[in-house]
């Protein structure tokens, strides 16, 4: 199974005109990234005496636990997913591409 994200690859401009001149004219052009839908899940067994017997702040911090480790896995799988990524290895130049943004968001959570 798969989907589609839409990207821009080329993004439209704006510039100054001259009066009664011609207008900046870049067509937008936007092309689909076709990415495998996976599954990431985890889980964690624990007493219902644990629940019952503990501050409710311990099933807080559970599911912020399980949220970072989600966090975590998605971020590796998209870092692997993106062609040559390394944690330093996307120059980002205007306007960002898929994979330029992707790199950028990697290497913000991974750092």
């Amino acid at each position: 199974m798969t989907f589609e994200i839409p990207r821009v690859k080329t993004a439209p401009t704006v510039a100054v005109a001259a009066e009664k001149g011609a207008f900046s004219d870049t067509q937008v052009e936007i092309e689909y990234i076709s990415c495998a839908v996976s599954k990431f899940a985890g889980m964690q067994k624990f007493d219902v005496e644990v629940l019952d017997r503990t501050s409710p702040a311990f099933f807080d911090e559970l599911v912020r636990l399980m949220a970072a480790g989600y966090a975590k896995a998605t971020d590796e799988a998209m870092l692997t997913a993106i062609q040559g990524g390394t944690l330093d290895g996307t120059v980002i130049t205007l306007p960002w591409d898929g994979d330029e943004l992707s790199g950028f968001i990697s290497r913000g959570a991974a750092s």
